[in-house]
């Protein structure tokens, strides 16, 4: 009697071993699956995204990496041109899009926008020799913009109310427009103040000037109705009240700070 209780009792702890080691199984591709997620950015926009030496850097990619961490997702980035990222969220190339994006009206009648994480200003960058300090000065230049970008629309709008006096000139890659205004392509570009700040430190020739134009606030983009955008919104908060949020601001948005040169960098794009 003895004996057949042991055997039964071996017999009952295979099972459950089995049933274990089975439902383990079973799960793992479910988890390990859940735990990928794909961000899409612009890597030409230092110091908020660009790649050094094959590596993405920048105040959105730090934010990215906390946000995965907060939420335990393993973060993978894809670098995509600014005016394509929209359509590689749709078409689930990617599952967000964090690039410097401003949640603008017409935008967000496409995709769906967290809570900003940064607001920045606007800022003309020109050569020392031939520097642009305001509005009024843009009138009579050809100014390079980023294509798709907030920076075309301020600087579309401003050259329509002053009957077309502005010439621009829009491209997918802001290091292109840089290039092209050190060899007299173009007199100046509009773009954030921070990125300003990043290219004039690695090239000695240009300056840059604040503009009274401040955008809303960069945000991440979702496609509509995905239930990644309550998740992301309650991270941010919490990064946010737990200072890590300010602290990632300010290791990039800091007038001390030098990152590897994005001007003359080779930025690859997808």
């Amino acid at each position: 009697m003895k004996k057949k209780t042991t055997s039964l009792k071996l017999i009952f702890a295979s099972i459950t071993v089995a049933c274990v080691l089975f439902t383990g199984c079973a799960k793992a591709p479910q988890e390990a699956q859940r735990r990928t997620i794909k961000a899409g950015t612009s890597a030409d926009y230092p110091p908020f995204e660009f790649i050094s030496y094959g590596e993405f850097h920048g105040l959105d990619i730090d934010v990215a990496y906390a946000l995965a961490r907060e939420l335990g997702y393993e973060l993978e980035i894809k670098d995509i041109e600014f005016s394509n990222l929209i359509q590689a969220l749709h078409s689930k190339r990617v599952d967000f899009v964090i690039s410097s994006m401003t949640a603008t009206e017409q935008r967000m009648k496409n995709v769906d926008f967290s809570i900003p994480y940064y607001s920045p200003s606007f800022a003309v960058i020109s050569k020392k020799d031939a520097p642009i300090n305001t509005e009024q000065d843009l009138m009579g230049k050809r100014i390079g913009v980023q294509l798709g970008s907030t920076m075309e629309q301020y600087a579309q709008q401003l050259s329509k109310d002053n009957n077309g006096q502005i010439t621009i000139e829009s491209r997918n890659l802001n290091p292109q427009l840089i290039q092209e205004l050190l060899v007299g392509r173009i007199d100046g570009v509009v773009i954030e103040e921070s990125q300003a700040s990043a290219f004039v430190k690695n090239t000695y020739t240009l300056t840059y000037a604040l503009l009274p134009k401040k955008e809303a606030g960069y945000a991440i983009a979702f496609r509509k109705g995905s239930p990644l955008k309550a998740e992301f919104d309650k991270a941010l908060k919490e990064l946010e009240a737990n200072g890590k949020l300010q602290a990632i601001i300010e290791k990039w948005i800091n007038k001390d700070y030098v990152e590897p040169n994005p001007t003359l960098e080779n930025l690859p794009n997808e």
